[in-house]
């Protein structure tokens, strides 16, 4: 039996709403990812300061956050340079790049 014009057109409403659907999950499993990424980001970049810092794990949060603060209110904001593309193997490569004395 041939379907009328009436449901075609409620067919092809129901496939668009399916790819609707199948777009709104992926849009959410996207923001997911990216939610991961930077959770694991900010945990990794902190983990490497915490370990850098001496005494870091004693410090209150404000303790920490002022000395954070005021070490880039001193040395500005960080700019990439090639050496610094990776993580520094122990403080020795960190005062020899930076020049600075931890």
């Amino acid at each position: 039996m041939r379907k009328t014009t009436a449901e075609k057109i409620q067919a092809e409403k129901d496939r668009k709403q399916q790819i609707q659907n199948a777009i709104n999950k992926l849009q959410q499993k996207q923001r997911a990812e990216e939610r991961t990424a930077r959770n694991h980001r900010i945990a990794k970049r902190g983990a490497y300061v915490e370990s850098i810092v001496e005494g870091s794990p004693e410090m209150t949060d404000e303790q920490f956050y002022s000395l954070v603060k005021t070490a880039i209110d001193l040395y500005g904001k960080a700019k990439p340079t090639k050496s610094s593309i990776t993580a520094p193997a122990d403080k020795a490569d960190v005062e020899e790049d930076e020049g600075v004395a931890l």
